[in-house]
């Protein structure tokens, strides 16, 4: 029996199983109990949304033999993280790089785009530091919390210009 992805937020699941010649496979602990008579067959499974499903698979053959059963869980999640909380950078500066303080639920993977590179990082649930490198001139930063079933969070913007030109020399006037 294939096993399916801990977190998902597809309405179901495929299950590749393979039992004896004849037997009736039983799927139970989803949405509904699915049942095949294949040897070897690719069963979707639909999920109970927004919750454990604690799919147990068994084969019984021609005889009423059962087979033990064969734990599958899967957690259903549709529900995206709520928007990271994220610190506003100052407005311009001369680094080549920024600290944000993101806070995101935790486990979720936090992504800011729109810099010099792409920067991921795990969220603690805490504040967390994210150092983010910048490109010359505008910046205009994209913060987004991902969880474990791949459920993207609201995008949060921040802009930072980076002024790498020194100002001009004060002049007089003779």
């Amino acid at each position: 029996v294939s096993t399916p992805a801990a977190f998902t937020k597809d309405p179901s699941v495929s299950l590749t199983i393979t039992a004896e010649d004849g037997s009736l496979v039983t799927v139970a602990g989803g949405a509904v109990v699915v049942t095949s008579t294949a040897s070897t067959i690719v069963l979707s499974v639909p999920l109970t949304p927004n919750a454990l499903n604690p799919l147990s698979v068994t084969a019984r053959d021609a005889a009423g033999n059962v087979s033990s059963a064969i734990a599958r869980p899967t957690t259903h999640d549709s529900i995206p993280p709520a928007a990271p909380v994220v610190s506003t950078p100052p407005a311009s500066l001369s680094d080549t790089s920024v600290t944000l303080t993101v806070k995101a639920e935790a486990g979720s993977t936090m992504t800011v785009t729109g810099g010099a590179s792409l920067v991921t990082k795990k969220a603690t649930g805490g504040d967390d530091a994210i150092v983010v490198p910048l490109k010359s001139g505008a910046n205009t930063l994209l913060v987004k919390a991902t969880d474990a079933a791949g459920n993207d969070s609201p995008v949060v913007t921040r802009s930072v210009e980076v002024v790498t030109d020194a100002p001009s020399a004060p002049g007089g006037a003779g």
